[in-house]
């Protein structure tokens, strides 16, 4: 893993990246070949209605640190081959990003 993805998930507690189901962190490049974390977590999906399914989709989470120093999160799924952002969000300081992918598996305040 790379010095910035180290840092990167030097400021998620681990209990965070627990209740998302983390696995297989690695080190990535997102838009420009800034650094970035990607991991596969269990998130609940939204249905058709906008509700929580009952059931947990695998997602790959990217969190990747930008020119401000700050970060931004994309949430990506795959269904019946098709890739589509379940959510992203941009700005995102250090004292936040716990609370932003705790709310990710929540219908809690995401902003």
């Amino acid at each position: 893993m790379s010095t910035a993805a180290e840092v990167i998930r030097s400021q998620i507690n681990p209990m965070v990246l627990m209740s998302l189901g983390a696995s297989e962190l690695v080190s990535s490049e997102a838009n420009e070949g800034r650094p970035a974390l990607a991991f596969w977590a269990r998130i609940l999906p939204f249905n058709a209605k906008g509700k929580r399914m009952s059931r947990p989709a695998k997602m790959r989470v990217y969190i990747e640190l930008t020119p401000a120093d700050l970060y931004a999160i994309t949430v990506v799924h795959s269904k019946a081959g098709e890739y589509g952002v379940h959510f992203e969000m941009e700005g995102v300081g250090a004292e936040d990003l716990n609370r932003v992918l705790l709310s990710l598996d929540s219908d809690g305040d995401r902003e």
